[in-house]
């Protein structure tokens, strides 16, 4: 997912744990995506279908 979105931004993420965390600096946001441990399951329930759009 981290390279999918380094694709689109052209850039790198910063900062960036390989498998676990990537953070890109947007205008006006920060974009932080991070895959849960195991430990993390009731907190974060397994999504089959993840959607963004931006219109």
């Amino acid at each position: 997912m981290v390279a999918f979105y380094q694709s689109l931004l052209e850039q790198e993420p910063q900062p960036y744990s390989s498998g676990r965390y990537g953070e890109f600096q947007l205008p006006g946001m920060v974009l932080a995506i991070f895959s849960p441990t195991q430990t993390m399951p009731r907190n974060f329930p397994v999504l089959t279908v993840v959607a963004l759009a931006f219109v």
